[in-house]
């Protein structure tokens, strides 16, 4: 059972956060197998020597044969990795278009819950679609993927991730929800993907079958899982009033622009924080949606999903000992460590791991590990230092352009791999690209962020927060007259509980 954190009445919120992140962390799961799939129909259509993991179908007309001699055709003009990759692109920037729409709604209505349901529901539908794809369906099916797809799995995101900085007012308290969070997501990331892994052994599927098992799957499991999560999730008034002659789903627009002038003025540090947020969220995106890609294409790996598997119980230990290292004040100190390390492990990879006969060694698990840990460790750390930064009042208006940083640089990875691809028909310098968007990351974390300031100031704006994890005593901001210590005294008799 998952635990929840009680402080007299309990909080609900806590559970439908704990609950959406291990939902839609199955729902994403989908994509690393649906990513193998479009890669070989794309080489099938394009009659690619290299689509070795495809079993033929006795009723469909056979994919020509070419000797190992013949160039790989191509896709609408580019080459069957680039449109994968291509497409990828597509869709990121589809939702740094559309994602400040969603955070005017989540600001200036009280329809957050609804929305975030409505988005639920797109993704869900397009990944239980998935579950026919064919070399007829998939052109349609890649599409609809790669951007109703993650515009709506980001709009639930969006949606969830605004009743983080409401659910306590202790950092230490949060530090432990966001890592156990993350753990629970990490832990049912790995039971799907050994499941449909399990699947693809034992009734030996082949590529195109695995990802219809898979979509079935995530749709089934992740899918009831995230929208069970809505049911805990509490209602939430409106954080602002929309200006007179604006239009709701227009301002947010309009919104972006203000709130980085309000963040320069009453949050610097924060404003600083989402820039280098930018580029760690971008080199992150791109890590985890372009190594399926490395890995079937340049290593030629057909089981590359044990990899991933490997890579994903790794991310476990990395998640608890986040938890752990940002205590105390060590918030800053355990993010910029690990975006260090990301960088310096995903730059080593085209040099070290890049040829067939690598599959067959140790050292693609050798990086499935040491990615795991990194990026278990990240998502929580990042999450730590973004929560204490946040202003009382300006939940809505920060989540929403929180998503809009992390969705701005998104699509630069993908578009520099299957550029690079592309052009060159190599992809050791694409996946080496990858690694500058971390080390950017660190050093503007490092050099211009001062999250000592900046948490000190939103300390003094959190009364004016709003949410259940407030109004029901859990961690409430102290008043003018509480004596010191108080504060710390009510957060310590936050407990976690087992509910029977």
């Amino acid at each position: 059972m998952l635990k929840t954190c009680s402080c007299r009445r309990g909080n609900p919120d806590v559970t439908g956060f704990v609950l959406n992140q291990v939902g839609r962390g199955v729902l994403f799961n989908a994509a690393l197998f649906l990513i193998g799939t479009y890669l070989h129909l794309a080489n099938r259509a394009a009659g690619c020597p290299t689509d070795v993991c495809l079993v033929e179908e006795d009723d469909t007309e056979p994919t020509p044969a070419p000797s190992m001699g013949t160039t790989c055709g191509k896709v609408w003009g580019v080459r069957p990795a680039a449109l994968v990759s291509f497409g990828l692109t597509i869709g990121q920037v589809t939702i740094a278009c559309l994602m400040p729409v969603v955070g005017s709604i989540v600001d200036h209505s009280d329809h957050r819950k609804r929305i975030g349901l409505i988005g639920l529901f797109l993704a869900w539908l397009i990944t239980t679609l998935q579950a026919a794809v064919t070399r007829h369906t998939w052109q349609v099916l890649l599409i609809l993927y790669y951007t109703v797809y993650m515009l709506g799995y980001m709009i639930n995101q969006t949606c969830a991730m605004v009743y983080l900085p409401e659910l306590t007012d202790n950092n230490d308290v949060l530090a432990s929800i966001n890592g156990r969070a993350r753990v629970k997501e990490m832990s049912s990331m790995l039971f799907y993907m050994i499941f449909v892994a399990a699947c693809q052994m034992i009734f030996t599927l082949d590529a195109v079958d695995t990802g219809r098992v898979a979509s079935l799957a995530s749709a089934l499991v992740g899918g009831l899982v995230t929208f069970c999560s809505w049911r805990y999730f509490t209602e939430r008034p409106a954080s602002r009033v929309l200006p007179e002659k604006a239009h709701l789903l227009l301002y947010g627009f309009v919104n972006i622009r203000e709130t980085v002038m309000a963040l320069y003025a009453e949050a610097p540090e924060l404003l600083k924080f989402l820039g280098s947020y930018a580029f760690s969220e971008a080199g992150t995106g791109g890590v985890v949606g372009l190594v399926a890609i490395y890995l079937i294409e340049q290593l030629e790996m057909c089981g590359y999903v044990t990899v991933l598997v490997c890579a994903i119980v790794f991310t476990v230990p990395g998640a608890a000992l986040s938890s752990v290292a940002a205590r105390k004040g060590r918030a800053k100190q355990a993010h910029a460590g690990c975006l260090l390390f990301l960088s310096l492990v995903i730059f080593a990879v085209p040099w070290v791991i890049y040829k067939p006969s690598h599959a067959n060694g140790v050292l693609p698990w050798v990086f499935a590990v040491l990615l795991g840990l990194g990026l278990g460790f990240l998502y929580p750390a990042q999450r730590n230092v973004f929560s204490v930064l946040v202003p009382g009042g300006m939940e809505g208006r920060v989540l929403g352009i929180y998503n809009f940083f992390g969705a701005s640089l998104s699509w630069v990875p993908s578009l520099l791999f299957g550029a690079t691809y592309q052009g060159t028909g190599s992809m050791r310098l694409g996946m080496a690209l990858v690694c500058v968007f971390h080390a950017v990351a660190c050093v503007g974390l490092v050099c211009f962020v001062d999250v000592e300031r900046g948490s000190a100031d939103a300390r003094r704006t959190r009364s004016k927060r709003r949410g259940a994890a407030f109004a029901s005593g859990v961690a409430p901001a102290p008043a003018k007259d509480t004596p010191p210590g108080a504060a710390d005294e009510a957060a310590s008799q936050c407990v976690y509980k087992r509910p029977i």
